[in-house]
């Protein structure tokens, strides 16, 4: 923009300001009155609510501590069992049910590993 144009801009907005401050002082005390209190009113309920912007951040966080919490249950539960855990309550009560001596169930892993020496073997 040019110098003039902004001398012009400036010598409007001059005239503007002034011409709202005269009508502002030539107001009744009636309407000042009513304009103060509708001023106070607003104030009072923009102070007591809290904000659109502010709402909307803790409904996102709590979204996206639900969604952490959703994504940690189902790494946990869907993980594969290892060691000894692997063995399902079916396989107990089939140890259990057996007509098989105790101690046979005993050296169990020793077992699994001569079937698959075997297995590999032949």
């Amino acid at each position: 923009m040019s110098q003039d144009s902004n001398d012009n801009e400036s010598v409007f907005l001059d005239k503007v300001r002034r011409t709202l401050d005269d009508s502002v002082d030539n107001l009744d005390a009636r309407t000042l009155s009513q304009l103060t209190q509708a001023r106070h009113r607003a104030l009072g309920k923009a102070g007591s609510k809290p904000s659109l912007h502010r709402r909307r951040f803790w409904f996102s966080l709590a979204g996206l501590g639900t969604a952490a919490a959703v994504v940690a249950l189902a790494i946990f539960l869907t993980r594969a069992p290892s060691g000894p855990d692997r063995y399902s309550a079916i396989e107990d009560v089939e140890i259990l049910a057996a007509s098989e001596n105790p101690e046979f169930f005993a050296n169990m892993e020793f077992y699994a590993w001569l079937a698959e020496e075997m297995n590999d073997a032949g």
